[in-house]
């Protein structure tokens, strides 16, 4: 089984690409969503709350807007927030990724904002790039997020550039409401079938 890596900056529209591929019938791993659901776990709990302290959590739930205020604004804080995430996600999607070979899927997607930052494509076989220009994400991000224009680019800046994110890529996705994505996706679909086999439902 082959693990094709599916990233983009933030607000580059992956996450619709994702459930493109998920209605193509391809099995997708949500990095993102999944680290969110892990903050819940009792070992990442604790080590969240040692070093963001106790109102990082309101009856066991993390506030999210009391994490990200401490984060966005320190750098140091965040690589140490991430040395406790990222594990936890790493893991967590091992034992999915096992579970979906044990279903026979010859490809399976790893969808990640962090996938080249993390080192996470290490163990990808293939890599997808959506790409989108940057104003144009802000505005995505603001309006889906209800943020202000210095918020997303606080976090724009807290992922690597796109320049630097496209050389890892092996197929490209042009998201700019210009280019039609249906038929990107398909092109991709159809390769990655052709060249891996497909035993995906």
């Amino acid at each position: 089984m082959k693990i094709i890596g599916l990233t983009g900056g933030i607000g580059s529209g992956k996450s619709t690409v994702a459930s493109i591929f998920s209605y193509l019938g391809i099995a997708v791993y949500d990095s993102d969503y999944q680290a969110k659901k892990l903050y819940s776990d009792t070992k990442v709990q604790s080590a969240v709350m040692a070093l963001l302290g106790a109102n990082s959590y309101v009856n066991g739930i993390p506030d999210n807007a009391f994490i990200s205020s401490k984060v966005f604004s320190d750098l140091n804080v965040l690589s140490q927030l991430n040395a406790i995430i990222h594990p936890a996600v790493k893991l967590d999607f091992a034992n999915w990724a096992l579970e979906r070979k044990r279903k026979r899927d010859s490809w399976i997607l790893k969808e990640s904002a962090l996938l080249i930052e993390t080192k996470a494509y290490e163990d990808c076989d293939s890599i997808i790039t959506v790409c989108a220009p940057e104003e144009m994400r802000i505005h995505r991000v603001m309006r889906r997020n209800s943020i202000t224009r210095e918020e997303v680019k606080r976090r724009v800046e807290n992922q690597i550039k796109e320049d630097d994110r496209i050389p890892f890529a092996d197929f490209i996705i042009t998201n700019d409401e210009k280019s039609f994505l249906i038929p990107q996706i398909l092109k991709i679909f159809n390769h990655l079938n052709s060249s891996l086999g497909n035993s995906n439902s």
